[in-house]
């Protein structure tokens, strides 16, 4: 259900686990019995999943570069090894993709310090070769009665000048 932790004695009635937080859970085995169990430390890998965005004024060009880029990042890491990098959706603010990696050790503390640094060197490299993340955001047009666009600023204005 719950309780996530390790398992510290099993007895005749009950099974004691330390949980990731630190108390002691008392849970009967008959209770355990009726439950689905899962071993972690018989994991051979733990799989991370992550998603992101990018601004649709990212060129088709860099778009296919992304997922070299991400394999990149993701096989710098020792232990680590890309599943797959894909552009997923047409969102209504971003290009959006999926990428999934393997860390091949069954520690958690391995496996998240791994993913921290795949994480920030995904950054990095997107922050070299000029790939924008994306957030949401929304363009707001006005238009005049009889339907043309009305600029947010007067004609002429600094603001029109910059741009």
């Amino acid at each position: 259900d719950q309780t996530t932790g390790a398992v510290e004695e099993i007895g005749l009635k009950s099974t004691r686990i330390r949980s990731a937080t630190g108390e002691e859970v008392v849970i009967s085995n008959a209770n355990l019995l009726n439950k689905e169990l899962r071993n972690y430390a018989r994991l051979e890998h733990r799989r991370m999943v992550h998603s992101f965005g990018v601004t649709y004024q990212t060129t088709p060009e860099m778009l296919a570069r992304i997922p070299d880029i991400v394999r990149a990042c993701v096989e710098a890491e020792p232990k680590c090894v890309l599943v797959r990098c894909v552009m997923v959706a047409f969102a209504a603010s971003s290009l959006d993709f999926e990428f999934h990696f393997d860390v091949k050790s069954h520690e958690v503390e391995i496996a998240h310090a791994a993913n921290h640094r795949v994480l920030i060197a995904v950054v990095q490299a997107f922050n070299r070769e000029g790939v924008e993340f994306a957030y949401p955001t929304q363009t707001s047009f006005t238009a005049a009665p009889d339907g043309t666009l009305v600029l947010p600023y007067p004609e002429g204005s600094a603001a029109e000048d910059e741009g």
